[in-house]
């Protein structure tokens, strides 16, 4: 059970966090006229976060 509470954590902040990420990059965009750059940059940081997260998170089980 604490495995599957540890994967619906992940991919609740994952979610979320690149939800968010997405809205903040479209609104800087719309903002600065630049295209898909902030919404790009936004989600590869989100993802890469998140994955940091998880890498820390399993190497902590260890």
């Amino acid at each position: 059970m604490k495995d599957v509470q540890k994967a619906i954590r992940f991919t609740m902040t994952l979610l979320i966090s690149c939800i968010l990420c997405v809205l903040a990059g479209v609104w800087l965009d719309e903002k600065l006229h630049s295209a898909p750059v902030f919404l790009l940059v936004l989600l590869a940081y989100a993802i890469g976060a998140n994955f940091y997260l998880l890498w820390k998170a399993v190497s902590k089980d260890d």
